[in-house]
């Protein structure tokens, strides 16, 4: 059948010229068959839809969107497409380009009679172009942008889905419109997906007649948010290459998300590059097989899609595009260049997950995406707990740290906590069981607020806590932390009794001190942190900390080692710092309280200064007896909010330290594999086993202030000393504004 123009393919376009145009038309009709034979029309359809999309913005100068051979394979296929069928008929061609419910000038390349523009310059010509051009008001009504407005609305809604939809809203409204945001919001790949939910067929539901019906008629907002997130947002410079390279997906079981799982992988089938590979990691191989499971389930119920999946016993085979997607379980596969690599169940794997490892190690291409999903376990520490750590971090209003690349869907009722026996609880973090079957939620609640035994399986499997078992637990939960942050700038430090600890380094990490005092039975501490200059850009990148922001606090010092050696801590540096502390603060340090290990030659030389001649030096032995009172005051005064700290870096160490109790004795210790240091943690609690024993077990002595000599008393000679006896500890620190 040989093709012939159809006038209305090109109703929508507007050309500079009729050359312009016929050249175009004319490209279309030279394309060599290679690929696309004995699809049906509703596949080729879709194909045809999507690369035609790709074919548009290279006409318009865009040459990174697909490499030679990629670039033949489209061109071949649009021309086996344009040879077998009128697409005059083609509805999902109408969809896409002409009539939709979003979007009103789908096809505009050339000239733009919409708010929203988004301008990038090509390699080639290095001028302006205009990749896609909407009416700004009506995409506002697209799902996904309903979405993340409805979410910032309600207040009954996740606080942490809150703050992801929010700064969607900031980035899609204010940021990608500004030249030094690489990003932009992609509405033609949103209309692919769109294409994409209408070839896919229901698999399963609660009502059996719903099955087989299309997806696009029951999907919900939040799953819409999700996957338009994931591949709408583009880079400027690079339309192949992605934005979001991490997806943390945190939420309930039986919200539907294997559903998720598997379209994103199925729409990576489809659109990524020929021979890319898709993997989707568990701990277990039952585990492994529930996400190819669905999606077997999903092509079974798309026969305008089955037949274009080979579906074999290791692998599922995209057969327009020969890439593939593979399950593992239990070990690492090292060598594989995934594109997508999903790590499923993350929650029930070790803190150090070797699977994920190796893949997210792997991942190769110009789209790039690691997915780790999960629902909370009765483990913790756990490969999911850390990566929410970092993703709460990252939406965190008060944080510091921020990556552009990870987006997050934290559901759960944890940090801040809600209410585990309220329905709002509930509604707020499981999206679609609310909507489908509220019934079982409301009574699985019921039955846990009456049977203690059933407590934490509810709340682990219904409101995704983070609950422990054999493994420890925080210390105390992280909200009841933050509500204790009280710089007291008004605080007045001069003429108090203080206790001094110190938590050192081996050579080339984080050494903290701390001063800690009591007043009126509440403790107030001041902390800083001392870290080497080599190993500061380093640290930032691994810990996910701006230290940045804290040296500008003056609450991190960055020491600088006498020798070439800039990765090692500079003790004399710290030595001089603690010196200067009660010239500055006109405390004074009755007792220093210290881990021996590593402490010897600073516990001596601090001997040998005048401001501690009468200061005591308690050693801690960091054993489970010898720090056990420290945890237990520690755990008391932050549940009890007696404690008023300044430095809020510690409420990034708060989730790297545990504690259990054995013996009747409270231990603390490092989360294996935590990516936060834990020294000022251990500092404050080697100062709280001192501050234990003189304020908590025994009454605390009268404070008597300072003596102050009266000049009109000459005979009075009990304090006499020599002004220049004192020693000069700080004249070239400068560490005064530290204090201030």
């Amino acid at each position: 059948m040989k093709y012939k123009i159809n006038e209305a393919v090109f109703e929508g376009m507007s050309f500079p010229s009729d050359i312009e145009r016929e050249q175009f038309q004319n490209e279309y009709k030279d394309l060599i068959d290679e690929i696309g034979h004995g699809m049906d029309k509703p596949m080729v359809d879709f194909l045809f839809t999507s690369y035609v999309y790709m074919l548009k913005a290279m006409k318009n100068g865009d040459n990174r969107i697909a490499n030679h051979s990629e670039y033949n394979s489209i061109q071949n296929f649009c021309q086996e497409y344009m040879s077998n069928y009128d697409l005059k008929d083609n509805t999902l061609y109408d969809m896409a380009f002409g009539i939709n419910n979003h979007h009103k000038e789908p096809w505009d390349g050339y000239i733009s009679d919409g708010r929203m523009k988004h301008t990038v310059k090509s390699e080639k010509s290095l001028k302006p172009r205009v990749t896609s051009a909407i009416d700004y008001n009506d995409l506002l009504n697209s799902a996904p942008i309903k979405f993340a407005y409805d979410m910032v609305n309600d207040k009954s809604q996740c606080y942490w889905i809150r703050l992801q939809a929010r700064k969607f809203i900031e980035d899609f409204t204010v940021n990608q419109f500004k030249d030094d945001f690489p990003y932009y919001f992609n509405a033609d790949v949103l209309r692919v997906i769109e294409v994409f939910l209408r070839q896919v067929n229901l698999a399963t539901a609660k009502d059996v007649n719903l099955i087989g019906d299309s997806i696009a008629n029951h999907i919900l907002p939040f799953q819409y948010f999700m996957l338009a997130n994931v591949w709408a947002w583009r880079k400027k410079d690079n339309f192949a290459e992605n934005r979001v390279r991490k997806f943390i997906l945190f939420i309930p079981r039986k919200n539907a998300k294997s559903w998720l799982v598997s379209a994103v992988k199925m729409l990576g089938l489809i659109l990524l590059p020929n021979n890319s590979e898709l993997y989707s990691a568990s701990n277990s191989y039952r585990e492994a097989q529930e996400i190819r499971k669905e999606l077997e389930n999903i092509t079974d119920a798309s026969p305008t899609i089955k037949r274009y999946f080979k579906i074999n016993r290791d692998r599922i085979v995209a057969l327009h595009s020969k890439s593939h997607f593979e399950t593992l379980s239990g070990k690492p596969k090292d060598g594989s260049l995934p594109s997508i690599a999903a790590i499923d169940e993350n929650g029930n794997s070790n803190a150090d997950n070797p699977v994920a490892n190796s893949l997210v190690r792997g991942l190769a291409g110009s789209f790039q995406l690691a997915f780790y999903v999960s629902t909370a376990y009765e483990k913790y520490p756990s490969g999911m707990s850390i990566e929410v750590e970092v993703a709460k971090s990252c939406l965190d209003p008060d944080s510091n740290y921020s990556d552009e690349t990870l987006f997050a869907m934290l559901y759960t009722a944890q940090e801040p906590n809600l209410d585990w026996t309220s329905h709002e609880s509930l509604k707020a973090t499981n999206p679609l069981m609310w909507e489908i079957n509220r019934e079982t939620l409301i009574s699985e609640q019921n039955e846990a607020i009456e049977q203690d035994i059933k407590q934490n399986g509810f709340k682990s499997r219904r409101l995704n806590i983070f609950l422990a078992t054999n493994a420890g637990t925080s210390i105390a939960p992280i909200e009841m932390l933050k509500e204790c942050h009280n710089p007291k700038k008004d605080f007045d430090w001069y003429g108090r009794e203080c206790v001094l600890s110190f938590d050192l380094s081996k050579s080339d990490d984080n050494t903290c001190v701390s001063l800690i005092t009591n007043h009126e039975g509440e403790y107030y501490a001041k902390q800083w942190v001392f870290v080497p200059s080599g190993r500061l850009k380093q640290k930032e990148k691994i810990e996910k900390i701006n230290y940045h922001e804290w040296i500008n606090r003056k609450q991190v010092y960055v020491t600088d080692e006498e020798s070439t050696n800039s990765h090692i801590i500079n003790y004399k540096t710290i030595e001089e710092f603690i010196v200067s502390i009660p010239q500055h603060l006109g405390v004074e340090i009755t007792h220093v309280s210290y881990d021996p290990y590593n402490a010897n030659n600073l516990v001596q030389n601090l001997k040998s200064y005048e401001a501690f001649y009468h200061s005591h030096f308690e050693p801690v032995l960091q054993s489970h007896s010898g720090r056990h009172t420290g945890v237990k005051l520690l755990r008391e005064i932050v549940m009890q909010n007696r404690l008023n700290y300044d430095n809020t870096m510690i409420e990034y160490e708060w989730g790297a330290v545990q504690m259990r109790e054995t013996d009747n004795l409270y231990i603390a210790e490092k989360v294996k594999g935590a990516l936060h240091k834990t020294d000022m943690v251990f500092a404050l609690i080697t100062a709280l086993v001192t501050c234990s024993e003189l304020y908590e077990v025994a009454p605390s002595k009268p404070f008597t202030g300072f003596i102050v000599l009266s000049e009109d008393d000459s005979l009075d000679t009990s304090m006499e000393f020599v002004i220049d006896d004192v020693e000069e500890t700080d004249t070239k620190g400068g560490y005064r504004e530290y204090f201030l």
